[in-house]
């Protein structure tokens, strides 16, 4: 079975560029396979296979870099 390619608007936790300790969640279209895994009972997401575009301004989010690997 393929998986299909999904469109969904989420929020998406950015860093704050001067203090990291600091973070702003914005609305971004996640564009991505939907490959979709369960931890704990949770639906998790490889969010690094993903394409995130801003949804206010339509620019690409470096997701390695807003993500951390956290």
């Amino acid at each position: 079975m393929k998986s299909a390619m999904s469109l969904m608007l989420i929020y998406f936790r950015v860093a704050n560029g001067s203090d990291d300790r600091r973070y702003s969640f914005i609305p971004v279209w996640r564009l991505g396979l939907g490959g979709v895994g369960s931890k704990y009972g949770i639906d998790t997401v490889s969010v690094l296979d993903e394409t995130m575009i801003n949804a206010i301004d339509g620019k690409i989010i470096d997701v390695a870099r807003e993500w951390k690997g956290k």
